[in-house]
């Protein structure tokens, strides 16, 4: 029988999935998570101790969502992320230490499978991908410097497109 049957429960004793919420064969849901009304999580997600899903989020396939996460309501994750321990995601969301205003994720820009992370706060746009962690000219001049062209056009050019410029 499918875990996703069993649902309530709780008083810390785990599940109680509100009415809506869509939970597909493979998903597993620890004990103590909280999932909001209509949710839907994907095949094989995979979510940790004590997080919560907030009402009409939406979590991708083989998404791995650590313990203590705090996912916020209307919030998409895509397919295949994985969201480190205690994050939080939604309103007022940091990440790699800046309060996040848009988000965007590139892969496989020039054919070598790598993802690059393009994040707006107030102080303008921080790149990071793989080891690197910076500014879009910064990643512009490493690119170039170690002959990735494409990734020091196509990066530049992202931004001025999602900025209107």
């Amino acid at each position: 029988m499918n875990a996703a049957l069993e649902f309530p429960r709780n008083k810390r004793g785990g599940w109680v999935v509100p009415p809506w919420a869509a939970l597909p064969d493979g998903v597993v849901v620890p004990p103590c998570s909280e999932i909001g009304d209509e949710a839907t999580i994907g095949d094989e997600a995979t979510i940790g101790d004590h997080a919560t899903i907030g009402d009409e989020a939406t979590i991708g396939a083989c998404v791995k969502i650590s313990a203590c996460v705090k996912i916020g309501a209307c919030v998409t994750i895509g397919d295949h992320a994985t969201i480190g321990d205690e994050a939080t995601i939604g309103r007022e969301c940091v990440i790699e230490g800046v309060k996040v205003k848009r988000i965007l994720t590139l892969g496989n820009v020039d054919g070598s499978g790598q993802q690059v992370l393009l994040i707006w706060h107030a102080g303008g746009v921080l790149v990071r991908a793989g080891c690197f962690r910076g500014t879009v000219g910064e990643f512009v001049a490493r690119a170039a410097s170690e002959g990735k062209h494409i990734y020091a056009a196509v990066i530049p050019a992202v931004v001025a497109a999602v900025e209107g410029r």
